[in-house]
């Protein structure tokens, strides 16, 4: 009889390689991202058994908060929150203003992401003629450096008013979170003094 052990995780497959001008490696997806699937691996005394299996269906967390990959335009992660079958009314009211805070922060950079991707855009297109070939061809950091300045010059005090929000909206879950954690510990503690 021989044991297994079996491994399930979230899983991006990667190549590491280096490069002879940086003295650390550079982690590269390979065959696509696998994103919200997971990989199992057996292992055991004999090679054979080695297994290595991808399903589309995520990993089952039971009693935490599950991060999803980052949004494609906000670059934010998507939070599943967990909700305990025993609830509180004030642990319900941290996850909410948790998930509120959370979406306002995405509509934000997506908002803000895209406003950016499309003055590159038309920035780089007035910079210089199509090339005929069809061929790509770079814009310099120089010239691209002027749109960068100008960009965050004209957005100065958007993000200020989101910096300053953002403070306001965090800060003012400090309190909940303390209220929760509190529960929380009573919680273990009546479960602990349960059990002897």
């Amino acid at each position: 009889m021989h044991h297994i052990r079996c491994i399930t995780a979230p899983v991006q497959v990667l190549r590491i390689s280096w490069s002879a001008q940086l003295s650390y490696p550079i982690y590269e997806p390979v065959l696509g991202e696998i994103i919200g699937k997971t990989f199992s691996r057996c292992l055991s005394s004999k090679k054979e058994s080695k297994k290595l299996k991808i399903s589309s269906s995520g990993p089952v967390v039971k009693n935490s908060d599950v991060y999803g990959p980052p949004d494609p335009v906000s670059n934010i992660q998507s939070i599943r929150f967990h909700i305990p079958p025993d609830e509180t009314p004030t642990e319900k009211k941290f996850r909410l203003q948790r998930a509120e805070v959370l979406e306002w922060n995405q509509k934000f950079w997506a908002n803000h992401n895209t406003k950016f991707f499309k003055e590159k855009g038309e920035y780089v297109k007035n910079l210089e003629p199509p090339i005929k070939d069809g061929s790509k061809k770079s814009t310099p950091a120089e010239q691209m450096s002027v749109f960068y300045r100008k960009f965050l010059n004209e957005n100065r005090q958007e993000h200020l008013r989101y910096n300053k929000e953002w403070y306001k909206k965090n800060i003012s879950l400090l309190w909940p979170a303390f209220l929760v954690s509190l529960i929380r510990l009573r919680r273990r503690f009546l479960i602990l003094k349960r059990k002897t």
